[in-house]
């Protein structure tokens, strides 16, 4: 699988499909991948692929940790309703999801001095609930990013077997929808626009009347 790492914003999408195309059509790659791309790009790159019969993205790559949950705007939903394979990094946020910046250590990757408030604080609590389920907090993070969708493959940096190892146990957790739960009272982020506008009851009555407590959609995935 070749990934085209970093949207560039100067080369046009045809041009970058079409030389993509040339490479799987010549045996030389089986599939295609991107990776740190705006969600619309992805969305127009694969549907001009599907429309000329080239081959498309079949993975997107995009940071994505409980204390960077953005990604939710616009990129994951893009993913899900392509049907791409989900590949987070920056599953531990440099270090900072592991405990070493709230357990004394202090030492790592990071600035402690420069580091938001915001995210030390989930960090924190991510802490506190690893604690209780009697797991690593970095375990914890790993298991989360992996229960958010069937299609998430989270990438794990590691640098000695036993940081692989507890890699390889992270996959075996299964968190409750209670621990999922707990987790978003304190990570998660408001909607932007325009999912924090239809959300609104005021617009949702507009658009449907009163039919929509009536309505099954089997599209809608929340906003």
């Amino acid at each position: 699988m070749l990934y085209l790492h970093v949207w560039d914003y100067t080369t046009p999408i045809e041009e970058i499909m079409k030389n993509l195309e040339i490479l799987v059509s010549s045996t030389k790659v089986n599939y295609i991948a991107i990776s740190d791309t705006p969600a619309w790009i992805v969305s127009m790159a694969n549907m001009m692929a599907k429309e000329r019969g080239w081959t498309g993205f079949i993975a997107y790559q995009f940071p994505y940790a409980m204390v960077r949950r953005d990604m939710e705007h616009d990129v994951i939903p893009c993913a899900r309703e392509i049907g791409l394979a989900m590949v987070p990094w920056g599953i531990l946020a440099g270090g900072l999801l592991t405990g070493k910046y709230t357990r004394g250590t202090k030492s790592g990757r990071l600035d402690p001095s420069n580091i938001i408030p915001e995210r030390l604080e989930i960090a924190q609590k991510l802490d506190e609930l690893a604690d209780e389920l009697e797991i690593e907090s970095s375990q914890l993070a790993f298991a989360w990013v992996k229960h958010q969708h069937q299609q998430m493959f989270p990438i794990a940096g590691v640098t000695k077997p036993q940081q692989l190892q507890s890699v390889l146990d992270a996959v075996e957790i299964s968190l409750s929808q209670q621990v999922l739960d707990r987790i978003d009272e304190f990570t998660k982020i408001q909607p932007s626009f325009p999912q924090s506008f239809v959300a609104n009851n005021n617009v949702i009555r507009l658009i449907h009347g009163e039919t929509y407590p009536l309505l099954e959609n089997h599209q809608f995935k929340g906003f």
